[in-house]
Order: C-alpha cells, then structure tokens, then sequence
C-alpha cells in the first residue's frame, strides 16, 4: 500500500484523482489545494465524499513555497506525487518546480498529467510545465502520461460540450456549436483514471506514457450525439478508421486497454451533469 499525495486535488482531473483511488485501491490518500477557484469547492467535495476511514488527509494550501512544499513531504513522507494543478500563471510554475524539488531529494516518483487541450490553447506555463517535466535532470523523479481530449464529469466550465449539456438538461433550445470541426481523438475521464492506477501499480514508474482510447470524433459530433441521446433517438457513430492515434504502446505494455465506447461514456456523462448540476452551471 502506498501514500499518494495529489496536487491540484479540486481540479476536475485531481477531484476525480482522489475519489477513484479511494474507492478502486487500498492506497492512502493526500490531497492539497488552495481553493481559489469557487467551483473547484464543489469538486472538493466529490472527493472528500469519498474519504474511506483515515485514508484521506486534505491540506488546504499552496505549494508553490519552499517551507511549506518541504513541510507537507516532512510530514507526509509519499510514495507518489500526482501532479494535476491546471497550468496558470507564475503559481503553476514554482509549484511544479518545489514539487520536484521536495522528489528528487526524498527520491519520490512524481506522475505529470499532460493534457492534450492545454497544448492547442498555446498556453505558456503549459509549455513550460512540460519542458521542466522533460529535461534530463529530471527524468528518473517524473513520469509523464500523455493523454488525448477528455470528457466525462467534472469537466471545465465553458467547456462547449458542458455548456451544450447544461441546455440539454434544462431543455433549452440550442444551436449546435463548437470551436473546431476537425476529428479529435478523446478518451473518458474512467479509461485516463484506470490508467493512472496502473501506472502506479507498475513496478518502475518513469518515462513517458500515452493514454490513447481511438474515439475520434469533432466536437460537432459528439454534440450531436448529446442532443440525440436526450431525445431518446438511436444512431450510428462512425470512427475516423484512417487516424492514427497516439503511441500507446508502453502503456499498454503494462495491463492497460481502454473500456468505454463513446456512446456509452457519452450516456454515462449526461446522466452524470443532470444530477450534479452545479457542474453543468
């Protein structure tokens, strides 16, 4: 049994983090957020939900100061760093840092949670986060898991496919609407949380991961097939059979497979945000 200390626990990757290795694993559990950002409260709070016994420590803090980095390993001594703190401003940039500090000194494994959609939003602490992540110095403290375009609960808000789901829910009207046409491929919250708890299970955890499911669609696409699954009405989805996918071979070198078909994960996520509505808000 481990103990497991995650970054960015209120996040909706870092919520969903806590309440699978909880309720999946007979790892214990330490969470750390400053929650800042009001709607990560109720993401807390999914979390916090699912605190089995003594197995779940929450710290309400920054990490992005030496003393109090170096403090929460002194008193928490983990095994693992899950690292899912949203890339933001110079904040991001001295947490990941300390975060590996505080590693490479107490020789503790740090997985980084590497989110295709930061990438296309070309935002720099992202770009930074991931050049630090992968400099050589640092190659046997992290490990990276690459991963494609999620969706399932708890994901951000304005987020097209979440606000399309919100209208769906209230049976407003609306129009079909997304920022891009072009095929993506996706995996579902479960399938990227399954594959961090192999991960972690594994024996050697460094290197580099890709976590790819082969569920390529537009966001038009899946969209519409939102809008035909709250109406009741059957469909054929087709995959995109000519794209190629991101290596996962290492990955799957080591147990891991994706479980859920679109449609199914898609039936599960909109009956997800109409009893949780405050994350379709």
């Amino acid at each position: 049994m481990a103990k497991i200390l995650i970054v960015g626990a209120a996040s909706g990757i870092g919520s969903s983090v806590a309440a699978s290795l909880l309720q999946n694993t007979p790892h214990s559990i330490v969470t750390v957020d400053d929650l800042r950002v009001e709607p990560n409260l109720n993401n807390m709070q999914f979390a916090m939900s699912h605190k089995r016994g003594d197995r779940h420590r929450f710290h309400l803090t920054s990490v992005n100061d030496s003393h109090i980095s170096s403090k929460l390993f002194e008193i928490e001594r983990p095994d693992y760093v899950i690292f899912c703190k949203t890339p933001e401003s110079l904040a991001y940039h001295q947490s990941l840092v300390k975060i590996i500090q505080c590693a490479s000194r107490t020789k503790t494994k740090v997985l980084y949670i590497n989110q295709d959609s930061w990438s296309c939003s070309r935002n720099e602490s992202y770009k930074y986060g991931v050049e630090i992540c992968r400099s050589d110095s640092n190659k046997d403290v992290v490990c990276i898991l690459n991963t494609c375009r999620i969706y399932g609960p708890r994901q951000e808000i304005g987020d097209p496919i979440v606000s399309i789901m919100s209208k769906i829910i209230d049976h407003e009207p609306s129009r079909v609407e997304s920022s891009s046409d072009s095929p993506k491929e996706w995996i579902y919250i479960k399938d990227l949380l399954s594959a961090i708890e192999r991960i972690i299970q594994s024996e050697s955890v460094c290197g580099e991961y890709s976590a790819a499911s082969n569920q390529v669609a537009s966001e038009h696409e899946i969209i519409m097939c939102l809008k035909m699954i709250s109406e009741g009405r059957d469909f054929d989805f087709n995959q995109n059979c000519d794209y190629v996918p991101q290596d996962c071979r290492r990955l799957r070198s080591v147990g891991w497979e994706p479980k859920y078909a679109l449609r199914e994960a898609l039936e599960h996520t909109l009956a997800w945000y109409s009893v949780n509505r405050w994350a379709a808000a």
